[in-house]
């Protein structure tokens, strides 16, 4: 269960950096 919300807090801030990338 733990590796799962790891994953989705990395896919957030992968996800929130790409937007701000294309800024």
């Amino acid at each position: 269960m733990l590796e799962t919300i790891l994953v989705i807090e990395v896919a957030s801030l992968v996800i929130a950096w790409y937007i701000m990338s294309q800024n």
